[in-house]
Parts: C-alpha cells; structure tokens; sequence
C-alpha cells in the first residue's frame, strides 16, 4: 500500500522556506503572507512528526532533520520543473504581490502602515492552506487540550509565533485566530459578561470545565479583529485550566515575549490587561 503523501502546497512552502531560510523571501516568491507559509511548514512537521527548522538569533536554520528532507525532495522539485518547462504551451502565471496599502489600522504605528493588508493577508493565506484540513498554525480547535498546562500551551504558541518576522503576519495570524472563535449564545453577549476597559467591545464567559474537575472553561469573543485574536490566545491559554495554574502565570511577560504587547496602541494594551484582569478574577473567586 502506498503511504499517503503530506499535502503538496505544505511540501513546496518548505522547499521555498528551506531555501530561503527567510519566511519574507519564501513568501515574496510564493506570492502569499509569511503566515501562509508558517502554517504549511506546522502542517508537515505535524505529519512526519519531526521538528524541520530552529529559531536561532542568527536567524531561521533547518535542523538536521529538515537538512536531511530538503537534500531528499530537491530532485523530485528539479524533475518537476523540467518537465513542465518541456510540455508547458503558456508562459507561467504571475502570482500578485501582495503589497501594503494605507489604512486605519487599530493597532501600533509600527502596524497602520500595513494594516490594510491583514484582511487581505487572511485572503492569501488560503491560497496554500489544504481546503480539506483545519488551519494548524494557531488552532486552538486542534492545539489545545485539556492536559496541556498553561506553560505548555504558552510553549506552543511561542513556537508558533517564533516563525513570524514580521508585525503583519502576527496580527494576520492573531485574526485568523479570532475568527476561529465559536460564536456565543445570543443571551451570552450580555452586560454581565462585558469586560469593561475595552475600547472594542469584548465578552467573556466563565464556566466549569466538563473535562477537567475543577478547572474553568472561558469562551468569548469581540466586535473587532484583532481583539477577537487576542481574546482566542487568551482562550487558547487559560481555558481547562486549574485556578491556581492561571494565577501563576505571568501573561504579561509572555505577550512581551511573542512580540504581541509591544506592538498595541495604549488604548489596545489597556484592553489586554482588562481581559486578564477579568481572567484572573474568574480564577479567584473559583
């Protein structure tokens, strides 16, 4: 029997990315966003099960796994490309550039510039993500489990946020990770569960966990894009959760580590700390 292949675009998005060893090159040749290319590059690593690149301060490096499978499937790249330059009756087709455009973005000035592009990034991205298979870059359908601490959820949003270079693509990813969010109860969106100190308009609703005893189980959402993101990292962390393990956990220092909480305005970062405020005051009462 013939084993099943990994999805092809996950496939030639490592090639590009491991030639490259840049996500902003692999992605300009691609003509999709770094977050597309993240999300392939997560998707076969989860299917072979191995780790293909390193985050050094040096930069992108593949490991020797990932050394190893880019020498294997060169050929196999090379034999293609031939033969399509042997039958092919057209010139190849020119992918857009997908350049940033002015617009009022809600988040750092660092970030208006290509603000505009974030919607139109999510629009790119699925141009490499299998249609048939869950989006696995930030996923907290599939990537959060109930017998996952916070720290090791934390540890796989680090890594998944590690493959980023850019601002863009982690606000792309951020709002890929809002509208992720299942939509709550129409009673839900009430008075009572408003969190106060938003400037977008943001729920939360905290409920015992049916899987783990004791533990909480937060869901939420926003009116805005990129809050929602920042409401489903949130989620994505502390949700199935024991009290005393949210308490613990210094949210602050790890927004500073993903490059998240440098990047908000003061009106965005006042928000953030209203949500875990809220968070931690679910977690106290428990």
């Amino acid at each position: 029997m013939v084993k099943p292949l990994p999805p092809l675009n996950a496939i030639r998005a490592f090639e590009v990315a491991s030639r490259h060893l840049n996500l902003s090159r692999a992605a300009e040749e691609l003509g999709v966003t770094q977050g597309a290319i993240s999300k392939q590059v997560i998707a076969l690593e989860e299917f072979i099960g191995i780790q293909l690149f390193a985050r050094e301060p040096s930069g992108l490096q593949l490991t020797a796994e990932g050394g190893n499978l880019k020498e294997a499937i060169a050929p196999a790249f090379t034999t293609l490309s031939d033969a399509f330059a042997r039958y092919s009756r057209r010139p190849p087709r020119r992918r857009p550039n997908l350049l940033p455009r002015p617009h009022d973005c809600l988040c750092a000035p660092a970030i208006r510039a290509v603000g505009g592009r974030l919607a139109q990034g999510v629009a790119g991205a699925s141009e490499l993500t299998p249609r048939a298979t869950t989006p696995v870059a930030l996923r907290p359908q599939t990537r959060h489990l109930p017998t996952m601490t916070v720290a090791d959820q934390a540890a796989a949003l680090r890594e998944d946020f590690a493959f980023l270079d850019e601002w863009e693509s982690r606000f792309t990813h951020l709002i890929d990770l809002g509208k992720s969010l299942p939509p709550l109860k129409p009673e839900e969106y009430s008075e009572a569960n408003k969190v106060r100190g938003c400037s977008s308009q943001v729920w939360l609703v905290a409920e015992p966990s049916p899987d783990s005893p004791g533990a909480i189980r937060f869901r939420g959402g926003s009116d805005a894009m990129i809050v929602a993101g920042l409401v489903a990292m949130l989620l994505h962390l502390f949700s199935d959760q024991q009290p005393e393990d949210i308490l613990a956990f210094d949210a602050p220092t790890f927004m500073r580590q993903i490059g998240i909480a440098d990047a908000l305005t003061p009106q965005r970062s006042n928000g953030l700390a209203s949500m875990l405020q809220r968070i931690r005051a679910h977690a106290g009462e428990a």
